[in-house]
């Protein structure tokens, strides 16, 4: 799964999903549209295969999505890897990284923590302060 910071808005660019070679090739598209409106984590599945429908090599693939074009700085938000098992905390250089399978990534990009058994929180939309006078 990845996470949307933001709902999507399929009325902003074109939302996609996109999986990439070892050497940042684009080697598959998944379009969002039928995700408009939703956000926090979505499931998806890729089927391993490329854009003309055959099987790719086992290797290392990345993903990462782009949604909500902006018009002024023409540049799409991104997603953030969305749920896994946290196998292990190493260090790398001094800083604490987290193992997730063959992944591993900074500890920062972890949004919260929880037992196998228990569900994770609902992201609640954020609400401005209230001014006082």
């Amino acid at each position: 799964s990845l996470f949307f910071d933001e709902k999507i808005d399929a009325s902003k660019g074109v939302p996609a999903i996109q999986i990439l070679n070892e050497n940042n090739e684009l080697v598959k598209t998944i379009p969002l549209k039928d995700y408009n409106g939703q956000k926090g984590y979505i499931n998806f599945e890729w089927d391993g295969t490329n854009e003309k429908g055959e099987k790719v090599p086992k290797g290392n693939y990345k993903i990462k999505a782009e949604y909500n074009l902006d018009s002024q700085s023409k540049q799409y938000l991104q997603t953030r890897i969305g749920r896994g098992e946290v196998e292990s905390v190493i260090f790398d250089k001094g800083k604490p990284m987290l193992r997730m399978g063959e992944m591993i990534l900074p500890i920062d990009s972890a949004i919260e923590f929880y037992k196998p058994d228990q569900k994770p929180l609902e992201q609640k939309p954020q609400t401005p302060p209230k001014e006082t006078a």
